[in-house]
């Protein structure tokens, strides 16, 4: 296991961009009409949304500022963005605005952006402010799915979001290695794997 450093948005949607789009149309594909979608902030969430700038007749609940404005005049969408402080580097919004609104929801399908996954520390993010308020989106959930590429397993962030076993299931571009996708069946999690069309230089399995 390691540890990373938090990175920006920017620098972090400059990374595996092919994956992180297999990973949105996956989640897309999920979600039909009527559906009350939940997204945390994220890169993969974020192009979760673009995703879903076509579809009709859903409620998206957000408290990233950037989601909430690249689906702002989708017809077929309904914002719902929490109040909050915003941190620049995700464009989240957190603290005890977003916290108290988040409490009086009721999310049907949330897509999770996360920093890390493992066996031992589950999910995990840099933020203590958006761990909060993602595990609070959590618990207003029926289903929660992570979303992640394949270079957050095994990894670790500071704070911890929720156990392993707390999400639904999770939508990566890569079966993870035999060890961890065996402890995925055991904590009963859904493995979803994105469909990825080969990328220069990256030739492996989706």
């Amino acid at each position: 296991m390691s540890f990373l450093r938090e990175q920006s948005f920017t620098e972090k949607r400059e990374q595996w961009s092919p994956e992180k789009e297999a990973i949105a149309r996956k989640a897309a594909s999920m979600v039909e009409e009527g559906d009350i979608v939940g997204l945390t902030g994220g890169t993969t969430t974020y192009l979760i949304a673009k995703e879903l700038k076509l579809h009709r007749g859903i409620t998206v609940v957000t408290n990233a500022v950037n989601i909430a404005m690249e689906l702002a005049d989708s017809e077929g969408v309904q914002v719902v963005l929490t109040g909050g402080v915003v941190r620049k580097n995700s464009y989240e919004l957190c603290g005890p605005l977003a916290e108290k609104i988040v409490e009086s929801l009721n999310i049907g399908k949330m897509f999770m952006g996360i920093d890390g996954i493992t066996a031992e520390q589950g999910v995990t993010t840099y933020s203590e402010l958006e761990a909060h308020i993602a595990r609070l989106m959590l618990q207003r959930s029926l289903q929660t799915y992570a979303v992640f590429d394949h270079t957050k397993v095994g990894k670790a962030s500071l704070f911890g979001i929720a156990p392993l076993s707390a999400p639904r299931g999770c939508i990566t571009d890569r079966r993870p290695e035999a060890a961890f996708a065996d402890l995925l069946q055991q904590q009963g999690l859904e493995l979803h794997l994105a469909e990825l069309t080969a990328v220069p230089g990256n030739e492996g399995p989706a």
